[in-house]
């Protein structure tokens, strides 16, 4: 077995029983979620469009708005205190450790791939590759909530 240490980076840690807490709460907060909310699309989906017939396969309950809102805000508190402690951290793995440097390391990069910079900055392109996975997963995660929820209720689609 390889030395955990042998590529000289930082030694992997386990989580404590807390932290793996959390994780099953959230988890367990989020299937519920889900399920209601594809119950609900479903219901929306065929109201709208009048095709029936899943609906007897995974029928509706009652109350299933009341249980995707109650784990909705339980999914919104269980981030928020993530986030809490994460701000209270002194070391905070999460962010970068210079934002400034990173930020224009990544508007550099992303000039360079539009063809607005004739040549990219030195190290830019590890900077930017580091963030890129967070930045394309936050931006998937939210305009995925805005088309689902956001848009059907502006345009009147939901009664």
């Amino acid at each position: 077995m390889a030395d955990e240490n042998e590529g000289g980076g930082a030694e992997v840690e386990r989580y404590g029983a807390e932290v793996i807490g959390v994780h099953w709460l959230f988890i367990i907060f989020v299937f519920p979620l889900l399920i209601t909310g594809l119950l609900m699309w479903r219901d929306w989906f065929t109201h709208e469009f009048h095709i029936y017939g899943i609906n007897y396969l995974f029928p509706s309950f009652e109350g299933q708005e009341e249980v995707h809102m109650f784990t909705g805000l339980a999914v919104l508190a269980l981030g928020a205190a993530h986030l809490m402690t994460h701000w209270g951290q002194r070391e905070k793995p999460i962010l970068p450790k210079n934002v400034g440097v990173d930020v224009a390391a990544s508007v550099q990069a992303i000039f360079y791939i539009f063809h607005l910079s004739p040549k990219p900055e030195r190290g830019a392109g590890e900077k930017y590759k580091r963030n890129q996975r967070m930045t394309y997963i936050a931006t998937v995660y939210v305009l995925s909530l805005c088309g689902l929820t956001a848009v059907p209720l502006l345009l009147g689609w939901v009664n």
